[in-house]
C-alpha cells in the first residue's frame, strides 16, 4: 500500500497540479493596495495571488507592521508576503504598467466605470489596484488608472478586500486575454506622467488656463485613461516640442545659430 503523504505536502501537491494547469496571462500581472488597513487582509489576497499565480503583489502606503497580521493569514504563501513591494503613492506602484485597471464603487463626472462581467482580459503589464478597505480609491488615486471597474452585488455592496481581488482574478482567468501585447507596444504610466508635466509646462507658459478643471479631466481621460501607443505618445512630445520651439522663437531662433 502507497505510503500517504502528509496533509500539508497533499495540499501543496494539488495546488502545484492547479497552477501548472491555469493560464499563464496572470504571470506579469502586478495587484496593487492602496492603503490597506488591515495586515490579515493583506495575507488573504496573498494566498489568492498564490492560487491564481499573478506575478506580483504591491502596497501603497500600508498600515505599520502589516506583515505581522499577513503572515498570520497567508496559509502555504510566506514568500508572498515577503517579496510584496511597498510605494508611498500610486504613480510609483504602478510607473511601468501599460494597463491599470481600479476597482471602485464610485464613479465621478468625467469618467465611465464597467461592470466586472465586461471587462476584459489581456496579456502584458498589467496591474490591478484596490482601495482602502474603508474608503477605497479616492479620486486623485483614481486618475492613474486607464479604466475603471466596479464589482455589482445584489445585495451589500461593499465588498471585503480581499473577496473584491478573488472575483476580480476569477473574471480575469475566466476569459482568454483577447490579444497579446507586445512588451514595448504601450506607454507606461511613467512616460504619460512625462509627457502631461510637459505639455502643461508648455501650454501653462502660452497662457493656457491648466488649471482648469475640465482641462484635468480631459488628461484624465485622454492620456491617464487611455491605452496609447508608445509610437502615439511619442508623435504628441514632438507636438509639445514644436509648440516650445514655436513659444522660444522658432525660426528665428534656428537662424540666429
Amino acid at each position: 500500500m502507497p505510503q500517504l503523504l502528509p496533509a500539508v505536502q497533499r495540499a501543496d501537491w494539488r495546488t502545484d497540479r492547479i497552477l501548472f494547469a491555469m493560464d499563464t496571462h496572470t504571470a506579469h500581472m502586478r495587484i496593487v493596495l492602496v492603503r490597506p488597513q488591515l495586515g490579515e487582509n493583506v495575507g488573504f489576497v496573498a494566498r489568492l495571488i498564490k492560487n491564481f499565480a499573478v506575478g506580483e503583489l504591491a502596497l501603497v502606503a500600508p498600515v505599520s507592521g502589516w506583515r505581522d497580521g499577513a503572515l498570520r493569514t497567508a496559509s502555504m504563501c510566506p514568500q508572498v508576503v515577503e517579496a510584496a513591494r511597498e510605494f508611498d503613492v500610486v504613480a510609483d506602484a504602478i510607473a511601468d504598467r501599460s494597463r491599470v485597471v481600479g476597482f471602485t464603487a464610485r464613479a465621478g463626472s468625467e469618467r465611465s466605470v464597467t461592470p466586472l462581467e465586461n471587462l476584459e482580459p489581456s496579456d502584458g503589464s498589467t496591474a490591478l489596484v484596490f482601495g482602502n478597505e474603508r474608503t477605497g480609491l479616492s479620486q486623485e488615486e483614481s486618475t492613474h488608472c486607464t479604466e475603471l471597474v466596479r464589482i455589482d452585488a445584489p445585495g451589500l455592496s461593499s465588498l471585503n478586500l480581499s473577496h473584491a481581488v478573488g472575483l476580480a482574478l476569477w473574471e480575469w482567468r475566466r476569459s482568454p486575454p483577447t490579444a497579446t501585447e507586445p512588451p514595448v507596444g504601450l506607454a507606461s504610466a511613467s512616460d504619460k506622467e512625462r509627457f502631461i508635466a510637459q505639455a502643461t509646462e508648455v501650454l501653462a507658459s502660452l497662457g493656457f488656463r491648466v488649471g482648469d478643471p475640465h482641462f484635468a479631466g480631459m488628461v484624465d481621460r485622454l492620456v491617464r485613461g487611455a491605452r496609447l501607443q508608445t509610437r502615439d505618445l511619442r508623435m504628441l512630445h514632438r507636438l509639445v516640442t514644436h509648440a516650445a520651439w514655436l513659444r522660444d522663437g522658432g525660426p528665428e531662433t534656428t537662424e540666429a545659430r
